[in-house]
């Protein structure tokens, strides 16, 4: 039986697959995946931390809140801002749109989006858009 989460990053992966976000070759349910520049702009999708609290007072279940990390993973040239902005709104809408996740989640909230240039030179650069979102689910 697999974690609630892997659950979740992989109907978030699932989501993003189908119909595919424009521009976008690669999405990956992980954030070890190594993307090749062919496989850019790719989206990598990870869970950063999570909480929870007592469903009821017999503590069994829980109503958990995991950060989930969407990060768009693009090659760096002029048109950078430009893609990195048009993908995150197209999987910010795709994922807002979808708050049950087919049953697996209890809420979908946007978070933050942080936007960054990596790489040891402009030639090997890549940018980042790392959109977070709570997921609320029941466990």
């Amino acid at each position: 039986m697999s974690s609630k989460r892997k659950d979740i990053r992989d109907a978030i992966a699932a989501l993003l697959l189908a119909p595919a976000i424009p521009k976008v070759v690669g999405v990956f349910a992980n954030r070890i995946e190594l993307f090749d520049k062919s496989e850019l702009p790719g989206v990598a999708i990870y869970s950063s931390d999570e909480n929870a609290v007592p469903r009821d007072t017999s503590n069994s279940r829980y109503i958990r809140s995991m950060n989930l990390v969407v990060e768009v993973i693009a090659q760096a040239n002029s048109g950078l801002d430009d893609d990195l902005d048009e993908i995150s709104d197209a999987i910010e809408e795709r994922i807002l749109g979808n708050q049950e996740l087919g049953g697996l989640a209890v809420g979908i909230a946007y978070l933050s989006t942080e936007i960054v240039l990596e790489g040891e030179s402009v030639q090997a650069a890549v940018g980042a858009a790392r959109i977070n979102f709570e997921i609320k689910y029941i466990k």
